[in-house]
């Protein structure tokens, strides 16, 4: 008897050291997309189809474990939308589910710490981003409904591009005033100091409010909109304030796309707000984009679009309405990044009206060659 359970206890201690982290890792990947899937079913049964789809693709992005039915059940969210509702029990569901996960790369983490340190490292910060997993959810949704109201490809989370942005926000979080990551300060990483030279961060924004941030911001938008980010890292750290992070430019595609431009608004849009997004810094006229009108944007894609002798006009009922003018030429603020060399963009120095259609046109030369634009879109009541 004692002879019997000497060898077991041999057995297991040698099953133990022939463990590798990536072993454990995978039956980690693995426990993480069978639990998921149940979680999935619950939500698509609430009819949270935004939530369920982002839900899933998040979880499908960290491993191909059971990759065949994660896809079907992403498929049955196909040209369903819920609009983001987020009511209690799709909420709890989530953080619930990334809360019970994330213990599991916490232990991985802790017990791997000695033996394989880089291993241990990542998997901890893969853990913070499950165990805060509700915020991460409704970011990568938010970013999924605004480029599909553009009409822009899927860009898909990226759990390598999340890592090195989660560890950039805890910089942030210790160092909220430096632009770059510093050598030498708390929280400095290789890894994160690459992740700041492509990203936007804030030291007082939870992620999923970045996100809408960027997207409606005039002199950042054009990174989420741009029809070649085919990849995308979240990050965010808590402490006494909020740090995030969203990677923008390392998930960029090298291939060309057929889109040369895009409107903000987009052509015939309604529900238009009628002020900016932003009310923390004074940008135009010492003002805050929520004191100004819905900033307007034409973007250019392609690089060999060089547009000169810019003019833009907005009218509404055909009168013109007051606005501040920012072209390629002669962008503003060139302390600003990006500062809009790509971009011209048209500012209302004051709110627009609720409810109301406004006509937006724009006449550049190009080539030597005169181009017109115009477009409309309504606002909200």
């Amino acid at each position: 008897m004692l002879r019997s359970t000497a060898a077991a206890l041999a057995i297991a201690l040698l099953v133990q050291d022939s463990a590798t982290s990536d072993s454990e890792k995978s039956k980690l990947h693995d426990e993480l997309a069978a639990s998921a899937l149940d979680t999935g079913e619950q939500l698509i049964k609430l009819k949270a189809w935004d939530e369920a789809r982002a839900f899933l693709e998040l979880v499908r992005a960290k491993s191909d474990a059971r990759a065949e039915a994660l896809d079907k059940l992403i498929a049955k969210t196909d040209k369903q939308t819920s609009g983001l509702k987020w009511d209690a029990k799709s909420s709890d569901l989530v953080k619930a589910f990334g809360a019970e996960r994330a213990k599991g790369f916490f232990a991985f983490a802790k017990a791997w710490k000695e033996k394989d340190a880089e291993a241990a490292r990542w998997t901890q910060a893969e853990g913070e981003i499950l165990d805060d997993l509700l915020d991460y959810v409704k970011a990568y949704a938010r970013l999924t409904q605004i480029r599909a109201h553009y009409e822009l490809p899927k860009t898909r989370f990226d759990w390598k591009l999340s890592v090195p942005a989660v560890w950039h926000a805890r910089y942030k979080l210790l160092n909220p005033s430096d632009a770059r990551e510093i050598e030498g300060k708390a929280g400095f990483t290789r890894e994160g100091q690459a992740t700041a030279t492509n990203s936007v961060s804030s030291a007082r924004e939870s992620i999923s409010d970045l996100v809408e941030s960027i997207g409606q911001a005039p002199f950042y938008r054009n990174y989420l909109l741009n029809p070649r980010l085919i990849a995308t890292g979240l990050g965010q750290v808590k402490g006494a304030r909020l740090a995030s992070v969203v990677d923008v430019e390392t998930g960029l595609s090298e291939q060309k796309t057929g889109l040369t431009s895009l409107a903000v608004p987009k052509r015939n849009a309604s529900s238009v707000p009628v002020t900016g997004y932003d009310d923390y810094t004074p940008i135009f006229g010492g003002k805050t984009m929520r004191q100004l009108g819905y900033p307007i944007s034409l973007i250019f894609f392609d690089p060999t679009i060089r547009p000169k002798d810019v003019t833009g006009r907005l009218s509404l009922n055909m009168k013109d309405v007051e606005v501040y003018v920012s072209t390629p030429e002669s962008p503003f603020g060139a302390s600003i990044t990006p500062s809009h060399k790509n971009t011209i963009l048209l500012v209302p120095k004051t709110p627009l009206q609720p409810n109301a259609e406004y006509k937006v046109t724009i006449r550049y030369r190009e080539k030597g060659e005169e181009q017109v634009v115009e477009w409309t879109f309504r606002t909200s009541h």
